[in-house]
């Protein structure tokens, strides 16, 4: 059991934007979520994201040496692979 206190709190909105973007603001409002489409929602997602440019270039980053690494892995396997047979 948590006990709540008599003190109070003040909430300061800073904007009343949708998330990830106000393209479905009107659906969310009126209350029909379930008229979003989740995969309109998800790249609505990536547009906002990757439109802020130290993100998308952190992304980039990351994604590159990922495959640099899965590239390195395949070509020891084949490696080892010619070497064996």
């Amino acid at each position: 059991g948590a006990v709540l206190g008599t003190k109070s709190c003040r909430i300061l909105i800073a904007d009343d934007d949708s998330f990830p973007t106000n393209k479905n603001h009107d659906k969310l409002v009126q209350g029909r979520i379930e008229d979003i489409s989740g995969e309109a929602l998800m790249l609505e997602y990536f547009r906002m994201a990757f439109s802020d440019r130290p993100l998308r270039k952190a992304a980039f980053w990351n994604g590159l040496t990922d495959q640099y690494t899965n590239i390195t892995f395949v070509w020891q396997v084949f490696i080892n692979r010619v070497l064996i047979d």
